[in-house]
């Protein structure tokens, strides 16, 4: 699993497993307590899920999305309460089968790699606390 991979690599770093779809019911819950959430989840309603969710709680995302040879990342609900949240980009997600999913339209391979360290290289700002005018 991820966890033991990490413990491996770094056995100081503290992983705690969560077995669990995120979904309405649990998504506050899930994510109440966290410093940042990164958003690498591959469809619409989660993301809103995900926005909705840590703009309740006061907690910034760092989010992500890829789709053929393009790809955006950007720092939501930072500082806290005051910063653009998913929505202020995206009001409502587009009509079903209006965007092609990643196996429909394809993805360049390099692309999940490199929004990654970009979510990485944010959420490290966040953590640090940059100002919001240096984060994405």
């Amino acid at each position: 699993s991820a966890a033991v991979s990490l413990a491996r690599v770094n056995p100081l770093v503290k992983v705690r497993e969560v077995r669990k779809r995120l979904d309405a019911s649990n998504a506050e819950a899930l994510l109440a307590g966290h410093d940042v959430v990164l958003d690498g989840c591959d469809n619409f309603d989660t993301k809103f899920l995900i926005d909705d969710a840590c703009k309740s709680l006061g907690i910034p995302s760092v989010y992500a999305a890829i789709l053929r040879f393009e790809g955006q990342a950007s720092t939501f609900n930072y500082p806290p309460g005051e910063g653009a949240t998913y929505r202020d980009l995206l009001a409502e997600a587009p009509p079903p089968g209006a965007v092609p999913s990643c196996a429909e339209g394809g993805v360049l391979g390099v692309l999940p790699g490199v929004l990654g360290c970009i979510q990485a290289t944010e959420a490290l700002k966040v953590l640090l606390g940059r100002p919001p005018a240096e984060t994405l």
